[in-house]
């Protein structure tokens, strides 16, 4: 698995669309924070990776409840759906540029730039401003990140407070 890029490339993204199509995965569902973006696209594709797309295997019981999750949220949206990973080749076959959620570490990262890589797709990589703000303090170990939490927890308040995200 890859790690977050902590290099000056990532700290220039924001949640700004780039097209008409966005990508995102069932571990980032937060409506507060997608509500006022997920109208400005054409289609939204959420993500829920399978087993055998998968390091660390989920029970049928938790890929069933992840299931669940996303068309409970998707319901909320008209241009929203959740699609099979396996189709994701087949829904962007005419698209060449697409927008995701940027999903840091991990299987869902892996399989985006493996999909990426296998069929010449640019994608746009957009990250919240309160997940830059903590990115900065994960440079150092976990007692640097922690001595900062507080000033985290306040920026993510802060961004709560003003609806900005």
């Amino acid at each position: 698995m890859n790690q977050i890029p902590l290099e000056d490339e990532i700290y220039k993204n924001n949640m700004d669309p780039k097209s008409d199509n966005l990508i995102l995965f069932e571990n980032d569902l937060n409506v507060a924070t997608l509500k006022n973006l997920l109208p400005s696209y054409k289609k939204v594709s959420i993500i829920v990776l399978k087993n055998e797309q998968r390091q660390i295997k989920l029970s049928e019981a938790v890929l069933k409840f992840k299931h669940e999750l996303v068309s409970e949220f998707a319901e909320q949206f008209d241009n929203v759906e959740q699609i099979e990973p396996n189709s994701l080749e087949l829904t962007f076959k005419n698209i060449n540029q697409i927008d995701i959620i940027y999903p840091g570490v991990g299987e869902n990262y892996d399989f985006i730039i493996k999909f990426k890589n296998l069929h010449n797709k640019k994608i746009f990589n957009l990250v919240r401003d309160v997940d830059l703000f903590a990115w900065q303090f994960a440079k150092k170990g976990f007692f640097k990140f922690k001595e900062n939490i507080p000033k985290i927890n306040q920026r993510i308040f802060e961004n709560y407070s003003k609806n900005k995200f």
